[in-house]
């Protein structure tokens, strides 16, 4: 595996470009339900390692006790804790 000192801008342009690509994949196909994409744990799990990637760990407050799907996708999301974006990737 390359050394994230080696990564040039270049590489970093198209992993962004398909990481994007792969996201509205996914949710293209949730959309659909299509039946691999069902399993509410599964959609958590993506849900929590986009985030991740994006926005790197939980940094908002955990949702109220009314809100059972944001406390859902909060304690995913807060459950990777210090995970980098490049761990992420290889996730």
């Amino acid at each position: 595996m390359e050394d994230v000192a080696d990564v040039n801008d270049a590489d970093v342009r198209g992993m962004d470009a398909l990481f994007h690509k792969a996201a509205d994949h996914v949710q293209a196909q949730v959309s659909v339900r299509n039946p691999a994409f069902n399993g509410k744990d599964l959609q958590l799990s993506i849900y929590a390692l986009y985030k991740q990637a994006l926005v790197g760990p939980c940094n908002v407050k955990k949702p109220g006790f009314l809100d059972p799907a944001g406390r859902a996708k909060w304690d995913a999301w807060n459950k990777l804790g210090t995970l980098s974006s490049m761990e992420v990737g290889r996730d």
